[in-house]
């Protein structure tokens, strides 16, 4: 079942695409956000893509720089009742994502079946799921990719434990539950660019991530606690469920100044 026993032939070829993917970091251009920080008010000879990634007119954008005190403050993010609701949900989205992904992975071991199929399977299916996103998001909503993907996970998790007597079919279970969480993984960082303003999304997105690894630092104590964690996630795609259907992808933004 190995291809190698050498944790060598494993570590060096990682560390080598890691030190070539740091050699692209001197090619990456700066952000505008952070050339407009950096008080530059024109960025000339900016390139357009259209959505096939194929260049078209360059044109010469302008940047206006703001007033620092005209620059909205994170709080009053708290003044629109949609923006509070959008917030609540990500964060529960992102604390179910990494836990629910977490504990999957942690209790591979216990499933039925040959634990090294299993965990060949978790890679496989982060990678359907991966492409799958990238699909779908062009097709139809973000929020109806979200409510799918919770139904996903419903659906892997029920089907599951409704089978614990044909280890056979727990391949099957996997791929549905894993893929859904990596399609949520991916929906988690698109929709904290579409559900906030630019100011709000830094600090958003720490927030979010903050609870996200602190749920996921659970996982390990809740599969070792829990006689069956997949019960578990059966109840919290339940809730996500119910909670994505409150969302709102593209709140009108009030004025916050």
């Amino acid at each position: 079942m190995y291809l190698t026993r050498n944790w060598l032939a494993i570590i060096l070829p990682f560390c080598a695409i890691s030190i070539f993917a740091t050699a692209f970091i001197f090619l990456v251009p700066e952000s505008q956000k952070f050339l407009k920080d950096q008080d530059r008010k024109k960025i000339q000879e900016v390139p357009k893509y259209s959505s096939r990634g194929q260049m078209f007119d360059r044109q010469t954008i302008d940047l206006t720089i703001a007033d620092e005190n005209e620059k909205p403050r994170f709080m009053n993010i708290f003044k629109d009742w949609t923006q509070v609701i959008n917030l609540i949900i990500m964060i529960c989205s992102w604390s179910f994502t990494s836990a629910g992904y977490y504990l999957v992975c942690y209790n591979v071991k216990y499933f039925e079946g040959s634990v090294y199929t299993n965990s060949i399977l978790l890679g496989v299916a982060g990678l359907i799921g991966v492409i799958l996103f990238s699909i779908l998001i062009n097709l139809i909503s973000s929020k109806k990719l979200l409510i799918s993907s919770f139904f996903l996970t419903l659906f892997g998790s029920v089907g599951y434990l409704a089978t614990l007597q044909y280890p056979s079919l727990v391949p099957i279970w996997i791929l549905f539950m894993v893929g859904s969480f990596s399609i949520q993984f991916s929906l988690c960082y698109y929709l904290n660019c579409e559900l906030f303003q630019p100011a709000f999304r830094t600090r958003v997105y720490s927030i979010c991530n903050f609870c996200s690894r602190s749920c996921s630092m659970l996982s390990p104590l809740l599969s070792e606690t829990l006689s069956n964690p997949i019960i578990l996630i059966s109840a919290c795609s339940i809730l996500m469920l119910l909670l994505s259907l409150n969302l709102t992808p593209k709140p009108n933004y009030r004025s916050y100044s």
